[in-house]
């Protein structure tokens, strides 16, 4: 037992001997005479413990592009945004003339949209007829306006009005659209006969402007109301 004993501490020493000898080795003197024992254990300290690798500052490498190829994808860009800037531009001015062209002659849909809005569930028929009168009513007056209300569409010819009141007291036709049918509201020129088919309303409440009402629902009565009225149609 006490060999074996003996033999784990002989390889024990030569194991711990190693890093000791190294350190001894990087002393002036081997020996280690004449050596201070902290100048012997700082060698020793350097020679056991592992020294921290330093790492490298990375190495930043500079790409200098060549100046005109920047120049040049510059150049590209502002004619690109200036191309894109001019159509947009010519776009939106062929846009505004054409609609200041339409609100000139009147040509646009502001009859069948109002009538939309004010019954969505128009028939087709119907919004046809409106189409119809509305051209009519353009044509023989120039320059015709339009007053929206809730319940009906005005026609006022050209003129200066002071107020909403006064643009309604100029009202020469009133259109109140319902799902099958218009209804013509207006004051009739006198003294004229009327037709057996034009209603006196002025004593009740009604909608539209005027004290008489003709209800239309085909194109042949649309026709008849503007023979029969046409000193109250035309300006």
């Amino acid at each position: 037992m006490s060999a074996w004993v003996q033999v784990a501490f002989a390889v024990g020493g030569v194991v711990a001997g190693f890093p000791v000898t190294a350190a001894m080795a990087e002393l002036p003197n081997r020996s280690g005479a004449g050596v201070s024992l902290a100048v012997a254990r700082d060698h020793a300290r350097a020679a056991t413990v592992p020294r921290p690798r330093r790492r490298r500052a990375p190495v930043r490498t500079t790409n200098q592009g060549d100046p005109w190829e920047e120049l040049l994808l510059w150049g590209v860009g502002v004619v690109v945004a200036v191309a894109l800037y001019a159509v947009s531009a010519v776009a939106i001015a062929v846009t505004m003339f054409w609609v200041a062209v339409a609100t000139l002659l009147h040509v646009d849909d502001i009859a069948r949209e109002h009538a939309l809005s004010i019954i969505p569930s128009m028939a087709p028929s119907t919004l046809r007829l409106l189409d119809e009168l509305d051209l009519a009513l353009r044509v023989r007056n120039p320059g015709v306006h339009y007053v929206r209300r809730s319940t009906f569409l005005g026609y006022r010819r050209e003129g200066a009005t002071g107020s909403s009141v006064g643009a309604r007291s100029q009202i020469f036709l009133s259109v109140v659209p319902k799902r099958g049918l218009l209804q013509l509201v207006f004051v009739p020129p006198a003294p004229m006969p009327l037709p057996p088919q034009v209603e006196d309303i002025g004593e009740r409440g009604h909608q539209g402007v005027g004290t008489h009402r003709c209800v239309v629902r085909t194109s042949d009565e649309q026709q008849a109301f503007m023979a029969d009225f046409d000193t109250l149609i035309r300006p």
